[in-house]
Parts: C-alpha cells; structure tokens; sequence
C-alpha cells in the first residue's frame, strides 16, 4: 500500500453532578416556564431509575428478586412523553397525567376500566402494582420501592407530563450544542486547542448555515451553540460547565469531543434525556447497560488493541520476517505493557494472563525501574510489545529501550498516539504499528467535495482539516438522524431512528451502523506502521472489523 502525508496523523487529535434543568415546560396559557426543582428531581427518577439524593431505589417485577431501578426505569416503555411505544407484543399505559386524569376514567388495551387517578392512587400503582380501581395491573409492570420524598418527585414530575416540551425544538428552530475541546490544557497546548476550536466551530456554522438556507429541517433553522469544555477538573469548573450544559436548553448534541468529561457528560444525558451524536472519545462507553443516549461516532481505544490483536495473529510479520531490524526468531513472543491508571487498566482484560505476559507500569516510574524492566524483557527474548499508557511514557519506553539496543515491534491504539513517537530512533523504523479508525481511503467524492465546497465558500481554516473532516462526519450523521425522524422531533423518536441506521455513507468515513445494544458507528480499524525516514504513515492492513 502507498504511503501517507503526515498531516493523516492529525486524525488521531480529533479522537482521542446531574441536573435536569435542560427541559422546560410549555402550556397554552405559557410559552415556557422551567422544571420546579422539585419536578427536576422527578424527571432524573423517571428517567434513569436513580435519586439525585443518592437513596437506592428498586424495581421487582412480579415474585421476581429486587434489582437496582436504573436496570428498569420508567422512560424505557412509557418514552419520553408518556405514551409509550408497542414492542414485543407489550403496550404500556398511557401515563400522560391528562390522560390519568380524565374524569371518565381510563381504559387498558384489553378494554378493563378504572376510575380517574389522582396523586394517592398514582403511587399505589408506582409501589403496590394496583390500578386506580385497586385490581392489580400487568407483571411486566415493576414495582418500585422509593423513599417518601423520591415518590413525591417523582408523581410531582408526572403531574406535568404530557405537557412539557421538548427541549431545544420550537416551532422555526432545533438547538444543536457542540462541545469544544477542553481548556484544561498545559499552557504550552491552550494555542492550539483554541485553533482547533475556531476550526471546528467555523466549519459547523458553514455546514448548518447551508442547511437552513435550504429550508432547515423540516422547516426549522439549525441553531448551534457552541460549550468550551471546563477550565480545570475542580469542583467548582466542573459545576459551571454542568452549568452551562444545562443553561443551553439543547435538543442534541453533535460532534462533541467527550475525553475526561465523559462521565459527566453521560450522567446528563441520562439525567436529561439529550442524546449526544457523533461523539468523540478515545474510551467510548459501552459497556452494558449501554447508555442509550450517546452514539459514537467510530471506535476507541478497545477495539483498536482488539484489532491490534487481530493484526498480530495474522502473516505480516511471518512474510517480513527477513526484513531490517526484524527480531531474529521467527516466533513472536509477545508482553503487555500497561500504565496502571484508570485510562489503560480496563485493557487488561483483553489479555488472558495465563497466556500472556503482562507487566503493569506505576504511573510515576522511575527511570532506573524503567530500565530494569526493560533489560528483564528484553533477556527473555520479548519481540513484541502491546504499549498501553500514556503518550509520555511512549516515548520513555522508545528512548529507554533503544539505549538497551532493544528494538521489538511496538503496538499502540490510535487513540493514545502522541506524534512526538515521529522523531523516534530509526531502529525502530516501520516497527511501530498504530490501529487506526479512520484512514483518507474512507473519503469518498462527494464527502471531499462538500468540504472543499465550504471550505472555499466560507473561508474556512486550512489548519486540523482532519477534525474538521470528522466534525462534518458527525453533523451529516445529525442531519440524516433528524430528517428521518420527522417534524414531530423528541428525544425517543431520534434515538429510535438512529439505532435503525445501517451502512449509513457519510462519505467521510466508513459506514456508519447503530443499533439497539450497538453505539459505535464503526467497530474495529486500520494498522498502519510509522515510516520513521519520511515521517510518514504506511499502511499494512485492510479494515480490520470488531464484533
């Protein structure tokens, strides 16, 4: 395969405490009005099982055991709104208090009445599992066990439902909001992340100007609203950006870098219902339960070292066995390095220990342990060696281990790749391989051509085109994600319509796929090694997928 220009490796930039105030409330004698505090509190249980007190709450379905609420939280049948949606033969009540309400009482799908609910007979049927008439309602629905004060918020929440609208969407707009990269940057670094962020901000605004010129969605302007990420990790930086998510009155998010704010950002998203799409992140979440709400936009960290993995069982190194600088026994012999952090820890678990040899790094390694390990590795005869850490102790390991005359083959995700790693001694030339999720072969006509098309048209910053190129990926996904899904726009609907894309072309890069328990567009990726003499990029694989 032909070689790369070095600006490929900017890709590799660009990827790598809740509240619920972000709704409002809209009724006809109102135009909005927000959450009580009390309603907030609600909303956070309706959505995602949890107190924002802290108190445990439980669901039991039938004789069942008790499990944590958040396994079964109301929104996932009654939706959103409260209407809920017919699947797998179930159709949940309609629990819009309007609908509770009606002083003829209600009717279930099979035709069984019950007088009118109010506040008492509501929470009889949230704990006990009794209707309104007291006969008990179907197993499927659970029943919870809450603290006074959480069954409060919660009826208080539902005594609204029905009634709020949707946040971020009026009649001639939907807010979309962009979280930028972070500022929490050594000082050296804050140039060049605000670069990149007039970038990226500067290409969205091109793309979604051309939308609305266009006649919108539906009808309806984009409006982008651009959240710098926090100024530090503090308690108090991370409350004002929490802060400023929720100020924003978003209906989604798009293109956003997500990073060390992730949990933070997951948290509100449940707490909230705003779903996040497109999103960036060297360590997507996605382990079960998934968060239904943020949908990646290719993989991480993970299933890059999978595909490392993969890489490595396959002929390569059997057909360059004979190469340069190659190890001289023809059997890989591999060790797994990882930084004992939070970030690379998790990895570990890829690696059978009784098959493999793994060595955890402290994060403050001395040098002279550095060594010793190293000359330990190298005296067993290690020729291969999986480096998970950070892009620091990359380059601690190259340099120490090419003063031992050490020179193995070196695996890295592309998530944790640093550039400097281009200025590495040449004996480590085309040594180093990389698994990377996007490559310019996933570029397609169209996608380069609409880049040019606004970069010319807009004047926009020929700097970190690749992170532009990956944010115009992303808001395309959105654009797709909102034009299926209709002018009736809610959180659910667009949810439900982007699990339902398959081998989506955004000519940008590959084909983007969701599903019901899948929240990364791509799942695996390309191995490519550091040409060392050019500073460029070769590649040495096809598209390696991950299951």
């Amino acid at each position: 395969m032909s070689k790369l220009m070095p600006f490929v490796l900017a890709i590799l930039a660009s990827m790598f405490c809740p509240d619920t105030t972000a709704l409002i409330v809209t009724t006809a004698k109102e135009k909005s009005a927000e959450l009580t505090p009390q309603q907030r509190r609600g909303q956070a249980i309706y959505l995602t099982g949890k107190s924002l007190s802290g108190r445990d709450i439980e669901a039991r379905l039938g004789s069942g055991a008790s499990l944590p609420a958040s396994l079964m939280p109301c929104v996932n049948c009654h939706q959103h709104d409260g209407k809920g949606t017919r699947e797998g033969g179930v159709s949940p009540a309609d629990i819009r208090w309007s609908t509770l309400t009606r002083p003829y009482g209600t009717t279930d799908n099979t035709g069984k009445t019950a007088p009118a609910y109010d506040r008492k007979s509501i929470k009889k049927a949230i704990s006990l599992g009794v209707d309104s008439g007291g006969a008990p309602l179907s197993q499927i629905m659970p029943r919870y066990q809450l603290s006074h004060q959480d069954m409060e918020d919660l009826v208080a929440f539902l005594t609204g439902l029905g009634s709020y609208r949707v946040s971020g969407v009026w009649q001639d707009k939907i807010r979309i909001g962009i979280i930028l990269p972070k500022k929490a940057l050594p000082q050296k670094s804050q140039k060049g992340s605000i670069a990149k962020s007039q970038a990226i901000k500067q290409l969205l605004n091109s793309y979604f100007r051309e939308i609305n010129q266009q006649g919108g969605i539906y009808q309806r302007e984009i409006e982008a609203v651009f959240i710098p990420g926090p100024a530090d990790f503090s308690i108090q930086a991370l409350a004002r950006f929490r802060q400023a998510l929720i100020n924003s009155q978003l209906f989604a998010f798009v293109a956003s870098e997500l990073k060390e704010i992730e949990k933070l950002v997951a948290e509100f998203t449940l707490s909230s219902g705003i779903p996040v799409i497109g999103a960036f992140s060297p360590r997507p979440e996605t382990q079960f339960p998934l968060n239904p709400n943020i949908f990646y936009l290719l993989s991480g960290q993970s299933r890059q070292l999978s595909a490392l993995q993969s890489f490595s069982r396959g002929d390569y190194f059997k057909q360059h066995s004979n190469a340069e600088n190659s190890p001289k026994q023809q059997t890989l012999k591999p060790v797994i390095l990882i930084e004992a952090s939070a970030g690379y820890l998790p990895l570990k678990q890829q690696f059978s220990a009784e098959e493999n040899h793994i060595v955890l790094l402290d994060t403050m390694l001395s040098d002279k342990k550095l060594k010793d390990i190293l000359t330990r590795l190298k005296q067993q005869d290690y020729n291969l060696v999986y480096l998970l850490g950070s892009s620091v102790n990359q380059q601690r390991f190259i340099s120490q281990a090419n003063a031992l005359a050490w020179w193995p083959y070196v695996m890295l995700p592309g998530s944790q790749f640093g550039n400097a790693l281009l200025a590495s001694p040449l004996k480590f030339n085309e040594k180093i391989f990389i698994a990377l999720p996007n490559l310019p072969f996933d570029y397609k006509k169209g996608g380069i051509a609409l880049f040019r098309q606004l970069s010319q048209k807009y004047q926009l910053s020929p700097d970190y085109q690749n992170s532009q190129l990956l944010a115009l990926a992303s808001a395309i996904l959105l654009r797709q994600g909102l034009m299926t899904t209709g002018r009736e726009l809610t959180p659910t609907k667009l949810i439900a319509n982007m699990e339902g894309l398959y081998k989506f072309e955004t000519s940008l890069t590959r084909p983007i796929s969701y599903g019901p328990n899948r929240r990364l567009g791509t799942s695996g990726a390309y191995v490519v090694s550091l040409d060392l003499v050019n500073k460029t990029i070769i590649p040495v694989s096809n598209w390696l997928e991950v299951e």
